[in-house]
């Protein structure tokens, strides 16, 4: 059988995602560094990344209930469009110097819905446009969108000293004319009778669906522990990580430059790896993600500039195949008509953790400095490795298939 990658369809509708992902990179470059020079605060700055993140936590409640119920063609047709009109009416204010702070405010807040809505949406709809092959192309998807979130970054702080913000505004606002093109060529089925949305109650009414049905679910369960616990170990570690290189290594911008490039490149690797192992049980797939991470966290204890650059390699290989283990699992137990709901509970749960992670670990480093975390964080991902060890999620595939099968009928 021929490579996903060769598939015209899955090609066209990666493409697609690929540009989406790189607007979306150099959007993030752009908006922080476009409030820091329209006010000259770091307050503010921090203020733009709360209003990007905040909305997507709040609404993922019900995003879910949304995707399930209408066809997820138009659900990504909607949000990409959403998404265009609200970064091409930023790029023509600000050339227009009508732009005011609060705007950016706003329109980092609704393009972030946006994109959470896009995002709930791509995830369901992989199993319905390549059925057998899904778990190929859930991982060259996730190969893709991480690349380009290497890539855009620094394309974008590239061509930041060449061009001017309103260019690199209208560069992101015009890319979405790309996804937008490739995924009408790669022909999204238009799904059918799905029940519609009539009114808010209807939308509760789902919502809770989900929440029941996650409840019910000993797999998901033990999935949302290993989540809240491995996220609080490894969804702040990034910080910290720079924190302890500048403030008490005293690493060079230099060497610090090379670490991040480490990152990059462990999770570019990881993205190339990991699909090796796709015919691996899930739970085992997880497991040995975390145990990747643990060993990549307990390497920063070492305060060697070798040792560093390593330890942020593995922790990143860690750190990618931890989130793809996630999709993939759900999307083994989790019945199609259910997948949105439980998604959008499963990203609301990831993105509360990542503020708690990033907050605990940054009290535990004020109290007692940056290299504490490490053995805290590395701590909390053994901890995690024996839930997935002992718990639900160390049941055999046919336990995880039949409890699907029962869940549908």
């Amino acid at each position: 059988m021929r490579g996903i990658w060769l598939e015209r369809r899955f090609l066209t509708y990666a493409i697609g995602l690929m540009i989406d992902r790189f607007g979306n990179a150099v959007y993030s470059v752009a908006l922080p560094l476009l409030v820091y020079s329209l006010t000259q605060s770091v307050l503010d700055m921090s203020l733009m990344a709360i209003c990007q993140f905040v909305p997507r936590a709040v609404c993922s409640l019900f995003i879910g209930s949304v995707v399930d119920r209408v066809s997820r063609r138009t659900v990504i047709f909607a949000a990409l469009l959403f998404q265009g009109g609200c970064s091409l009416l930023l790029a023509g204010l600000y050339q227009a110097e009508l732009l005011q702070t609060w705007m950016l405010y706003l329109f980092g807040a609704l393009i972030s819905v946006g994109f959470e809505f896009s995002r709930t949406a791509e995830i369901a709809v992989v199993p319905i446009m390549f059925g057998e092959r899904r778990v190929e192309a859930t991982t060259g998807l996730a190969s893709a969108h991480t690349l380009m979130f290497i890539a855009g970054p620094t394309l974008a702080g590239l061509l930041l000293g060449f061009l001017s913000y309103e260019v690199l505004l209208w560069i992101n606002a015009l890319s979405y004319l790309g996804p937008i093109v490739m995924c009408w060529w790669s022909r999204i089925p238009n799904e059918k009778n799905l029940g519609g949305i009539r009114t808010l109650r209807s939308v509760i009414d789902a919502m809770g669906e989900g929440w029941t049905f996650l409840r019910g679910h000993a797999v998901l369960k033990g999935l949302i522990l290993v989540i809240l616990v491995g996220g609080l170990a490894t969804s702040g570690i990034q910080t910290m990580i720079l924190f302890y290189l500048k403030n008490e290594i005293g690493a060079s911008d230099m060497f610090t430059s090379w670490v991040i490039a480490c990152s990059g490149f462990g999770l570019f690797v990881g993205s190339l790896v990991v699909p090796r192992f796709k015919h691996w049980k899930r739970s085992r797939l997880l497991l040995s993600s975390l145990v990747v991470s643990c060993i990549g966290l307990a390497l920063f204890l070492i305060p060697q500039q070798g040792v560093l650059m390593g330890a942020q390699f593995i922790v990143a290989i860690g750190i990618f195949s931890y989130s793809l283990a996630q999709d993939l699992l759900i999307q083994d137990v989790v019945p199609n008509e259910m997948m949105g709901r439980v998604g959008g509970l499963v990203r609301m749960i990831m993105h509360v953790t990542l503020s708690m992670s990033t907050a605990l670990l940054g009290w535990i480093a004020g109290l007692f400095g940056a290299q504490s975390v490490f053995a805290f964080a590395a701590c909390l991902a053994l901890l995690a490795i024996l839930l997935a060890a002992k718990g639900p999620l160390s049941r055999t595939v046919k336990e995880v298939a039949h409890e699907k099968t029962t869940s549908i009928s």
